[in-house]
């Protein structure tokens, strides 16, 4: 199974990988990451964290205010899995996750799927791909979508202590089909559960092993 993989707003691929997202996956799975473009401030919840220095570069997929931005970054997934793909599943965390599942949705408007499956950890809500196509920024946030629907199977991995869960995690999961996606919820905040949370990795690898069963079937 190949993944396609985004990071964090103020993070990189190098900070993701030190994150321990290859925890996650199951034997036999192959990374390719989708690095953003956009210099920006490191995120918070990785200062002073061992490997990490001031003299990387972090990075962002996108500025929020800018719709011309917001489509640059769809543009910059769909050019990497016309490069480098096709994928079988993504696998993304907050902001990455965000860009991802617009592209899901901008990609479904046109009767696509480029993936089979999706991996959310604190997974931000996308934007109406619509209204981008009209210059405007609109997030669907929780409560405000009777629009759009993601219908691939879909793991959402997020923390009871994370303050913003409701826009990172319960927001993107209220958006994808119910009988395709699974929920886990672990005692922490807005990271992605490394060893230390051994039960929830456990029950993430699971939850993957079940919905790849789900995207091979569907």
């Amino acid at each position: 199974m190949r993944i396609l993989c985004l990071h964090g707003r103020g993070t990189n691929v190098e900070v993701i990988q030190m994150l321990g997202v290859a925890t996650h996956i199951p034997n036999g799975c192959t990374f390719d990451f989708h690095e953003g473009s956009l210099s920006c401030p490191p995120a918070p919840e990785i200062a002073g964290m061992p490997g990490v220095s001031s003299q990387q570069k972090f990075l962002s997929y996108f500025d929020l205010s800018s719709s011309r931005s917001c489509e640059g970054a769809l543009k910059g997934i769909e050019d990497h899995v016309s490069k480098s793909g096709p994928f079988d599943a993504l696998m993304a965390f907050s902001e990455g996750a965000a860009v991802a599942s617009t592209f899901i949705l901008s990609e479904g408007l046109k009767g696509l799927s480029p993936f089979k499956m999706a991996i959310f950890f604190c997974g931000g809500v996308p934007a109406d791909p619509v209204a981008l196509q009209r210059g405007e920024v609109h997030l669907l946030a929780l409560g405000e979508n009777e629009t759009y629907s993601i219908k691939i199977p879909t793991v959402h991995v997020y923390g009871a202590k994370d303050p913003r869960m409701d826009e990172f995690g319960i927001g993107l999961s209220s958006i994808c089909q119910d009988n395709l996606k699974t929920e886990i919820i672990h005692g922490g905040g807005h990271e992605i559960p490394g060893r230390k949370m051994d039960g929830i990795v456990s029950r993430v690898l699971s939850a993957i092993r079940e919905a790849r069963g789900k995207g091979v079937s569907s």
